[in-house]
Formats: C-alpha cells, structure tokens, sequence
C-alpha cells in the first residue's frame, strides 16, 4: 500500500511539473543557483557609471559618493580623510573609517563607516538621502538604488534606430518570420547595451539583463520586467555567418517576486552549455518590435557584453 501511494504522488508530482513547465521538473531540470547582477545606482531613472560598483555589507548599500555628488552638482572638499560635500544650504561632514558624520549639522551615527575602494569613497544611502535631500531607494529585487525620479525613459528616447540592411546577414537561415515582430518585416534596428537599461517599449519596463548559472554552471540569460504578462520573451542568439538560435524559454524558472515584477530565463544549452559559446554570440534579438508607422518597425537587439573581445 505504501509502494503504491508513493508512486500515485510521483505521478501527480509529474504531472504538476508538465502543467507549470512544458516538463515535468526533475532532477535533470536545472536550478538556478547565482545570477552575475551587481548593484546599479540610477540618477532618474538612468545609469550612472563608476568604475566602482555599489556594494551591500551586512544590510547596508554603500554607493559611490563622488558620482552622485558630482550628478547633483555638489561641491566635494577632501582634507586626508575628512570629506565635506555641500549643495545649497546642505552639507555632509564624513571622516574615512569613521561611522560618526555630520549632515546637516546633525552629528549622526551610521551603520557602516565611509569607506575607500580603489580610490573611490563609499558611503551608505542614508548619507545621500539626508545630507542631499534627494529622494533614495533601494531596491533588492532589482538591485538597484533609484536616486531622484523612478520614470523610466521611452527606448526610443535613448537609443535611435539604425537601417536594418547591415543586420539582415544575421537572420539568414532562420525561421520563417524570424525578422517579423509583429507590425511587418523590420526596416530598422534599435542597439542596446547594458546601459541603456532600464527601458520602456510599449507597456513593458525592461529593467534588466543578466547572466544566470544552475546547478552545473550551465548559462542562462535572466531578463527582469515590469509587464503583466506571463509569456515568457522569445530571444534569437546572433552571429554573423551563423543560422540563427532559438533560445528556449524555461517557464517553470519564471519568478514573481512582487506584484508587475517577472523575472524569466531562456536557455543557452542548445549552445553546448558552455559559456565560451555563449560569448561568440555577437547579438540577442530582444523578442520585441518598436513600430516606426508608415508600415516601418525596428528590431530590438541587445549587444553581447559577455562577447569574447568586448
């Protein structure tokens, strides 16, 4: 009797794995284990560029003092390791190493010291919010500390499109339709880097694109969106001289950490597995037109930053 309520859950277990995935959700099925997703501070909505990235320790963000500051057009006074940052009538009073600072001539204690990482300070939110009296979130799912505004920009505004003609030697080879997104064949390309993002394009924010590993070290492409829908975006890996390759959506990896927010992955296996293949990928159609009108509509191509000699 117990053999037999065993396998009755066994089966039912398989057949909730093929409702939620396409599959049953076995052993062999992967896992993700680590993302590559580190920490971006976004002034409105737009990435700011440091050579040195945030970092969280022991549940507090420390982020770069000097790129916000400097975006915020404040003044920054070092005298050895004391740092004075004013703006206005605002002002900030730290001392290297130290988790005493003054903000606004409110001595304050702070959960972590200000710090130097390869020559750059770094200082926890709270002295950002505080002594620049700006609006500052941070963000666990996303990993992203949100500095002023949280809009984000149309794709079209930060990033034009190009002819298609150059790109067309991409898709030779692949499916029929592969260079129609759904308003007619594409007349032009829209490039994106890792910068470019977080973007909106139609109802949906783009916010991130990262690399995923399971259990094996197996790749996986981890793309974060704002959308209502549970579909899982479709991306094509791009060389030029190469047919085209389907990368298959895992839906039953899909996670939905709050409320809008999707995080979905697609596979690199059916490129060996390996990551060194991953990395001769030159572009990933993104799986999402921009209609141009007049019958005119760009495909949306994410530049391979994980490309070998990139």
């Amino acid at each position: 009797m117990k053999k037999r309520r065993m396998a009755v859950l066994a089966a039912a277990a398989a057949m909730v794995g093929s409702l939620i995935g396409g599959g049953a959700v076995s052993a062999e099925n992967p896992r993700i284990v680590s993302v590559d997703m580190p920490i971006e501070v976004l002034f409105d909505a737009r990435k700011l560029a440091s050579d040195v990235k945030p970092k969280l320790v022991d549940g507090t963000v420390l982020v770069p003092l000097r790129v916000i500051a400097e975006k915020m057009d404040s003044t920054i006074v070092l005298n050895g390791n004391n740092i004075t940052v004013t703006k206005g009538k605002n002002k900030i009073e730290l001392t290297i190493g130290s988790k005493t600072a003054v903000i606004n001539g409110k001595p304050t204690t702070l959960l972590q010291a200000a710090t130097v990482e390869n020559g750059r300070t770094l200082v926890p939110l709270r002295v950002i919010s505080e002594g620049l009296n700006v609006a500052v979130e941070w963000d666990g799912i996303l990993k992203f500390v949100w500095v002023g505004s949280k809009e984000v920009p149309e794709l079209n505004d930060i990033v034009k499109p190009t002819a298609f003609k150059p790109y067309m030697d991409y898709y030779k080879g692949g499916p029929t339709g592969i260079m129609d997104g759904g308003y007619g064949t594409y007349t032009n390309a829209t490039v994106v880097e890792l910068k470019d993002f977080p973007y909106k394009s139609g109802p949906i924010i783009y916010y991130r694109f990262d690399l995923a590993y399971d259990q094996n070290n197996n790749v996986y492409m981890q793309s974060t969106e704002n959308t209502i829908s549970s579909i899982n975006p479709r991306y094509y890996l791009l060389s030029k001289g190469s047919v085209p390759v389907y990368s298959n959506p895992l839906y039953y990896l899909r996670q939905i950490p709050k409320k809008g927010i999707h995080i979905y992955y697609n596979d690199t296996r059916n490129l060996g597995g390996k990551y060194s293949s991953f990395r001769k990928i030159e572009y990933i159609d993104a799986g999402h037109t921009i209609p141009l009108g007049d019958k005119k509509s760009s495909a949306v191509l994410i530049k391979n930053p994980w490309r070998l000699g990139s």
